[in-house]
């Protein structure tokens, strides 16, 4: 299986929209190079990089980011967004991109879609198929083209495109979970290597795409990378400040799913973890449901409250915000006196 993380760019920064709308849009990070660096750090082989600028000007606007981080990673790049001529095609590869995506061209100009799709073939170049309601969007999912989803792939699944992207709108920044029907029939109706965007959120959502929907996505044979890592020290920041009958659940069925997915496993012939990574988690576990001093904890877990709010006020920053997940364990902190 091949995980492609996606990096949206608007105004230089890294966002996160909700069902494509720019009013939506979340900052996560104000240097895309960094972001590419983080994923690669962690294994990431392959980038998915879209100028939601360039989308809404008709034009590569961020060139010079793809330029960045090709020059100063070794990420495979995907980039889409803004592609409307054969100057923005070559401009695209000339400053990094391994392959770009895409969409309202194959809509708008289909000729001169496959005028490209001749001229770099169906390595270079991949279908951008996002939807609404089963229409195609295009143009930064401004506009809606009345043609269905299914026909549109097949129609350039017949031209010679292999390989298409595809984003169900309604999902898209939800974290939802993705649109399990629509790639299913996807793959049922055509023989294209499906890229499944939009919506996952866990990796939950992945094991469903696999284990649910096993048509639903094509995969490429290789390890799940993961660094479970977790604190000790300092002891107001340590995992054992959590409750365990809250959270002893998770930690389990985490430890679980990995454990079914080992990759030493003939059964799961396609992805999984590696047994380093499979008695770490184990290990993980064990730490976090050992003997607790419940005085001692009391005492960190009100330092890990006033750690965490003098923390807010100098950086303008909310922990609950951050991590919604953790909200009621940080007011439980705030109230012990």
């Amino acid at each position: 299986m091949r995980i492609i993380p996606a990096i949206d760019i608007l105004n230089s920064k890294c966002v996160r929209l909700s069902k494509g709308d720019y009013n939506t849009q979340k900052i996560y990070s104000h240097n895309p190079l960094d972001m590419a660096k983080e994923f690669e750090a962690h294994g990431i082989q392959h980038l998915h990089l879209v100028d939601l600028d360039g989308a809404k000007s008709k034009h590569i606007v961020n060139y010079k980011i793809i330029e960045s981080i090709a020059t100063q990673t070794s990420l495979i790049i995907d980039f889409g967004g803004g592609i409307k001529s054969s100057e923005d095609v070559k401009k695209a590869f000339d400053f990094g991109a391994s392959q770009i995506t895409i969409g309202s061209v194959a809509v708008d100009n289909p000729a001169l879609f496959l005028e490209w799709l001749q001229v770099y073939g169906p390595d270079k170049i991949i279908l951008g198929a996002d939807a609404h309601k089963r229409k195609i969007a295009t143009h930064g999912w401004t506009q809606v083209a009345d043609m269905d989803i299914v026909d549109f792939i097949r129609y350039f699944e017949n031209e010679g495109i292999r390989s298409v992207v595809c984003t169900d709108i309604e999902k898209d920044g939800m974290m939802s979970g993705p649109a399990l029907h629509l790639y299913k029939e996807l793959m049922e109706k055509t023989k294209i290597q499906l890229i499944a965007s939009g919506g996952v959120s866990a990796i939950k959502d992945v094991y469903d795409l696999k284990a649910k929907h096993t048509n639903a996505i094509r995969y490429y044979k290789q390890p799940l990378l993961l660094d479970a890592s977790y604190l000790r020290y300092p002891n107001h920041q340590s995992i054992t400040l959590l409750d365990q009958k809250e959270w002893e659940s998770e930690f389990f069925e985490q430890a679980q799913l990995m454990d079914f997915y080992d990759l030493t496993r003939t059964d799961q012939n396609t992805f999984g973890y590696s047994d380093v990574e499979v008695v770490k988690i184990r290990r993980i576990y064990d730490y976090f449901m050992g003997d607790v001093d419940e005085f001692a904890r009391e005492h960190h877990r009100k330092d890990f409250y006033k750690f965490f709010s003098e923390h807010d006020k100098r950086r303008g920053t909310d922990f609950c915000k951050t991590y919604p997940e953790l909200a009621d364990f940080y007011h439980k902190c705030k109230e012990i006196r």
